[in-house]
């Protein structure tokens, strides 16, 4: 029994450490495609968000190994459930099988996770589209620069002084 539920609790915890640090990783990447964004680099941001896309697949492809790697442990933890579930009368002990029982889409950990893996590659795919017609509506938004201002305002000045003088 020690060795099934080493061999579960192992993967269980390495499938959520991979999880944070995806979550993490995809933070900083969204970071540093906004920064490219703000600083007009278009190429660059369209760069990260594929690098963005690439790394959540392998995630993706990652976290189906390690589900399975999860499952083959659960394997002979319920065997030993039911064993002990039936040599006590106990019948709840079998707690991996009343956790298998369909609660309904998107409610397990395996759903959620890869639900928001596809969505975050979707939304980078996207974004590396997108992001030359982001940085340049971005730069035409821009207001005109401080020095431009004040020649325009002192132009306009001269104009009135020079007009109203006799």
């Amino acid at each position: 029994m020690d060795h099934a539920w080493s061999w579960f609790a192992l993967h269980a915890a390495q499938r959520l450490q991979m999880l944070n640090f995806w979550l993490v990783a995809v933070a900083f990447l969204t970071a540093a495609y906004v920064a490219a964004l703000k600083d007009a680099r278009p190429a660059v941001a369209s760069g990260v968000a594929v690098a963005g896309a690439v790394l959540s697949l392998c995630f993706h492809r990652l976290e189906r190994r390690t589900r399975q790697l999860v499952r083959l442990g659960e394997a002979p933890l319920k065997l030993l459930q039911e064993q002990l579930a039936t040599q006590t009368g106990i019948a709840e002990l079998q707690i991996l099988v009343a956790a298998d029982r369909d609660t309904g889409r998107f409610s397990s950990y395996g759903d959620v996770i890869r639900a928001m893996q596809w969505l975050i590659i979707a939304a980078f795919v996207v974004a590396a589209v997108l992001a030359p017609s982001l940085s340049s509506d971005d730069t035409s938004r821009q207001a005109p620069s401080k020095p431009a201002t004040v020649r325009s305002a002192t132009t306009t000045t001269l104009r009135r002084t020079a007009t109203t003088r006799p």
